[in-house]
């Protein structure tokens, strides 16, 4: 069994405005078959999975959406192809990522494009899995919005609240002043 040891620590290196390892063989070696290739691989794998068990449920599910109505058959339909439709979008937003990471980064020496193509492709790739997962999720675009609006109702109420009360304080030291002013 092959053994390796080194100190691979991912560490911030200030000329190219990104986190990087250490830049010795090992490190090297580790960051493309361990960290690229692994999660390639087991992006690949899902995909895969996915697709094959979206297409075992077509095949096995038909006969089910023969007994359903119509409505229902086109409403199964349309959330099957957004499950494969968000399972592919999010495998390849991962696998574009990898890339830009791993390969397109290394082609570039400017310094801006270093950082666009590793931390903020980074950043990006799991800011944009979230918003997929939102937009194709009908459940949590539902409760999303619910608390949107309901907040958005709550701010409106208490800014009329507030705006009632400081009419109110206006009113009040109006009248002092004209008590006072009057005697």
């Amino acid at each position: 069994m092959l053994v390796m040891r080194a100190d691979c620590r991912l560490y911030y290196y200030e000329p190219i405005w990104t986190y990087t390892f250490s830049n010795t063989t090992a490190c090297g070696v580790i960051g493309w078959y361990y960290d690229f290739l692994k999660s390639m691989t087991t992006i690949i794998i899902i995909v895969i999975l996915d697709l094959f068990t979206f297409t075992k449920c077509r095949i096995h599910g038909a006969h089910l959406i023969a007994q359903l109505s119509d409505e229902k058959s086109r409403a199964r339909k349309r959330d099957e192809i957004n499950f494969v439709t968000q399972a592919s979008l999010q495998g390849f937003i991962f696998i574009l990522e990898l890339v830009t990471y791993f390969v397109v980064s290394s082609l570039v020496d400017a310094r801006a494009a270093k950082f666009a193509f590793t931390t903020l492709a980074w950043i990006l790739v799991h800011a944009l899995d979230g918003v997929i997962a939102i937009y194709f999720n009908k459940e949590f675009s539902r409760l999303i919005r619910r608390r949107h609006i309901s907040a958005s109702t709550q701010n409106q109420l208490t800014a009329s609240q507030s705006g009632q009360r400081s009419e109110q304080s206006t009113k009040a030291n109006t009248n002092k002043k004209n008590v006072y002013s009057t005697s």
